[in-house]
């Protein structure tokens, strides 16, 4: 069994995660933030962090793998990107009706 240490970007991330989700709670305990605010708010961290990475390579590593036949090819690609963009018009929706609800104190 070989011990294969975690690369620094992915490192990054989940320690990045795991602070977000400790101030969510600290917050929470304060009195601060609720708990669902800072779940959403660390969805779209994690969002924020994928897009960072995709800008800085990532990009261009998943199209050449997906242009080898690799990384579960282009119709899955495809299928992912439909499935994103269905989910997040979902998310913006549900997140704008909060809005309205809130600003009409439900």
């Amino acid at each position: 069994m070989t011990d294969k240490l975690t690369p620094f970007e992915t490192f990054r991330e989940l320690k990045a995660r795991q602070q977000g989700a400790d101030r969510a709670r600290q917050n929470e305990a304060r009195g601060g933030t609720p708990a669902a605010l800072g779940e959403i708010t660390s969805v779209v961290e994690d969002t924020g962090r994928l897009v960072g990475r995709l800008q800085g390579g990532l990009k261009h590593e998943l199209a050449r793998e997906l242009a080898r036949g690799e990384a579960g090819g282009i119709d899955g690609m495809r299928d992912l990107v439909r499935r994103y963009e269905r989910l997040s018009w979902e998310l913006h929706g549900q997140l704008r009706a909060v809005l309205e609800g809130a600003r009409k104190g439900r």
